[in-house]
């Protein structure tokens, strides 16, 4: 797996497609997206709403800003979904350098 490199005070997207076990594109009752220090520590809040790229498709991005006192290594993003009352979690994991 190659992580995308960034710096600190850098700012990232992560784009997300919401699809069901058949593949079908849907849109979540609701999210909520937070971003990981290469520890496991909550960085900043939770996002609860994404940018809707394509309303019904379920083509969603999230923008980020790098801390910058962030220290270097393996971050993540954690993005949550819930529908009808059950989550489903996807991890992002990207690189900070110096």
């Amino acid at each position: 797996m190659t992580l995308k490199v960034h710096i600190k005070g850098d700012n990232l997207r992560c784009d997300m497609l919401i699809t069901d076990y058949d593949n079908v594109s849907y849109s979540p009752d609701s999210h909520s997206i937070q971003l990981y220090t290469p520890t496991g520590e909550v960085s900043g809040s939770a996002e609860t709403s994404p940018t809707d790229n394509d309303p019904g498709q379920g083509d969603f991005s999230q923008e980020f800003t790098i801390p910058a006192d962030a220290v270097s290594g393996n971050w993540r993003i954690r993005w949550i979904t819930t529908t009808g009352g059950a989550d489903h979690s996807e991890d992002v994991w990207f690189e900070v350098k110096q």
